[in-house]
């Protein structure tokens, strides 16, 4: 399935691919693409990623973004 909200991915997803300009950027588990270094090489986002309690999945809040 295709989600575009990053923390519904990675609460359901069992592998997750981040696309950068229509083109994958990394494949792997919801703790391998949803990393501060993922998102800030392919949104331009900063110090996004914290964790939820609950299931050990990533959880996205972007606090800037560059200008695209």
């Amino acid at each position: 399935m295709i989600r575009h909200d990053l923390n519904l991915a990675a609460l359901s997803a069992h592998r997750t691919i981040v696309l950068v300009h229509g083109r994958a950027a990394i494949s792997g588990t919801a703790a391998e693409t949803v990393t501060n270094d993922i998102l800030h090489r392919a949104f331009g986002v900063t110090n996004a990623v914290n964790h939820v309690p609950g299931p050990d999945a990533p959880f996205a809040l972007p606090q800037h973004a560059r200008r695209m």
